[in-house]
């Protein structure tokens, strides 16, 4: 082994495994290999192995200048790692090697202790002691450093800790957490007792599940939790919950009026509007009465425009499917705030699905609930997991499908998109949050202008006195007199500064609307700017609206694909058949929306003679 090699370490696993997921995101790809040449000469260059280029970034901030550093960031297997030590890379030699804490434990005894390079105990007395203790080699001697460090808290209630160990002592809790040995135990501890260890939704293990299922529900929770921050800020913008703390930049508004709430319905007409053009009314085909019963028993008209305002809130929603003695198919739309899917490129559709069906309020959290009964959605099987006795426990309803009886409605979708974006996006909250700081500032404004300032010059001591103990009185009162100044025998001079206005606020107000139409699509009647010129003309309307209308165009050719694909699965779930086994009749569906232009009935019975005139057999 290379004397001279030194191995340092990154104190957090997940974060080099995060980076390293990224450079090894193509899994087909074969892994480098190290090449076994002849140990090579020993060079006045430093060479750092690393995985990423996370090292080399940090290094360079802090470089000092002259400093010959050869940085080589490859990914390779951390098997490979010895004969990275043993032979360098490429012919190069390999002085220091940034891994994980999974693999620094290998290589502790064969590389130099930090006191031989110059790194002092005393100089890292400051570490945290979990860091240094475990870059120690079996002879106690310091071997690696921390790379990277991100140290947390663990933050618990008093009350709770009590019930669990009988005191809130933070030495006592902190042995009970002290590894994940521990942590997981005290958790099932926690849970046997109706404590919530964590915030974050979760299963664990569930007893009956094969290990693919299992790997798939964590993958399924862990994608849940990832969005429900998110789901919650587009939620906020659409409630228009938005508050100055929010907005303000710090400058001209002061931190006082922070709990202001501006009224701003702008998210909601963003998502509103394009959702009411997007009208399903039942399925098309050949003989659809099933179809149209299925649609009548489920109220899917009605339930697909709440649908289509979470789809175009949050960029997808989902329908579940299951079977029902009483109607033949039963058909749910879940919101992602309450389901989560994972996509598959290969199969082109979702792999695999779980929805919250019901929930039941946390005893600990006021106004929390806490899930009580899950449906996950396998291409084999919907697994039922419930709650009991604070044990998630799992049944498991075999069909046919051969794909999860889940199906997306998908708002904009792109390739590294295929769930969606949603029509709050980034750059949408952001004129939001511009048109909030206008109208405060302008509120503030508004106040200033209504009592203008005024200034009396010359009174003496008690004459000041007496306008200070009521300055209101003195403002508005019809009649001011005033002596003149015995001292300088001069009378009291009285003047007003000149009133603010709240033009430059209308008019930056104007231009805020306007860019939010351009990017909404949306008219600048929609959205609150009135044209105070002549009428507009119904072909200038029209025209205004024909962004919105192609979107709804847009939304309704997705939706329609999703509406068709849900139908089918109804038809077969109704009558115990797969898809292959559906009739022509029953597969050759088509949603039927209704026109996104809305004409009136003047403009589409108009059309209707017109074509009438051109076309005899029209009627």
């Amino acid at each position: 082994m290379q004397s001279t090699v030194s191995v340092l370490m990154a104190a957090i696993v997940f974060i080099v495994e995060f980076f390293s997921g990224i450079l090894s995101s193509a899994s087909d790809r074969e892994p480098a290999k190290p090449d076994k040449p002849d140990k090579p000469a020993v060079s006045s260059t430093l060479t750092v192995f690393s995985r990423n280029d996370e090292f080399s970034d940090l290094v360079g901030k802090y470089q000092p200048e002259g400093a010959r550093l050869n940085f080589v960031s490859e990914y390779i297997d951390f098997e490979d790692y010895d004969d990275v030590l043993e032979y360098g890379w490429r012919g190069q030699t390999v002085d220091i090697i940034i891994c994980d804490s999974a693999e620094i434990c290998r290589f502790l005894d064969s590389v130099l202790p930090m006191k031989d390079i110059g790194i002092s105990e005393a100089e890292v007395s400051g570490l945290f002691s979990f860091n240094t203790e475990s870059g120690r080699n079996s002879s106690g001697e310091l071997c690696a450093l921390p790379v990277v460090n991100a140290p947390g808290v663990f933050l618990y209630k008093r009350s709770a800790a009590k019930k669990l160990f009988g005191t809130d002592d933070p030495e006592t809790v902190q042995s009970h957490i002290s590894d994940w040995k521990k942590f997981l135990e005290t958790a099932e501890l926690a849970r046997s007792k109706g404590i919530t260890m964590t915030t974050t939704f979760s299963f664990g293990t569930v007893p009956g599940l094969t290990g693919e299922e299992q790997r798939q529900l964590t993958e399924l929770t862990e994608a849940y939790n990832y969005h429900q921050g998110r789901n919650a800020t587009k939620d906020k913008y659409y409630e228009g919950h938005v508050t100055l703390q929010d907005v303000n930049l710090g400058i001209a508004l002061p931190k006082g009026l922070s709990k202001l709430e501006v009224g701003c319905n702008w998210g909601q007409k963003t998502v509103d509007v394009l959702a009411a053009r997007s009208m399903f009314d039942g399925f098309v085909g050949k003989n659809t009465e099933a179809l149209t019963q299925m649609v009548a028993n489920n109220r899917l008209i009605a339930e697909y425009s709440k649908a289509c305002r979470d789809e175009l809130k949050y960029g997808c929603v989902f329908a579940s499917l299951s079977a029902d003695d009483a109607i033949g198919c039963r058909v749910r739309f879940h919101s992602p705030v309450t389901a989560a899917a994972l996509w598959s490129g290969e199969k082109g559709r979702i792999d695999c699905g779980l929805a919250i069906i019901d929930t039941v309020p946390d005893e600990q959290f006021k106004g929390r609930w806490l899930p009580r009964l899950v449906n996950f959605y396998t291409d084999e099987a919907v697994i039922v997991l419930e709650m009991v006795q604070n044990q998630w426990r799992a049944t498991r309803h075999r069909h046919r499908m051969g794909r999860p009886l889940m199906e997306p409605l998908i708002w904009n979708a792109t390739s590294d998109k295929p769930f969606g974006r949603s029509r709050l996006k980034k750059a949408i909250r952001a004129l939001i949050d511009d048109y909030v700081r206008i109208v405060a500032n302008a509120t503030v404004a508004l106040e200033f202008d209504t009592t203008p300032q005024k200034y009396l010059l010359g009174v003496t001591d008690e004459q000041y006195d007496t306008i200070m103990n009521d300055k209101f009185k003195t403002y508005v009162g019809s009649l001011l007199t005033a002596t003149s100044n015995p001292e300088t025998g001069e009378n009291p001079l009285f003047g007003q500064l000149a009133q603010g206005s709240l033009a430059p606020h209308v008019e930056k107000m104007r231009m805020t609307a306007t860019q939010f139409a351009a990017a909404t699509g949306l008219t600048v009647t929609d959205v609150g700017v009135i044209n105070d010129a002549n009428p507009t003309s119904s072909d200038a309307i029209l025209a205004q609206s024909q962004t919105l209308v192609l979107m709804a165009q847009q939304l309704n050719t997705g939706n329609g694909d999703a509406l068709r694909t849900i139908a089918q699965m109804a038809q077969a779930i109704a009558r115990s058949v797969t898809l292959d086994e559906l009739t022509e009749e029953e597969r050759d569906v088509i949603a039927h929306f209704k026109n996104p232009a809305m004409p009136s009935v003047a403009v589409t019975a108009d059309a209707a003679i017109k074509i009438a005139t051109a076309r005899q057999e029209f009627c």
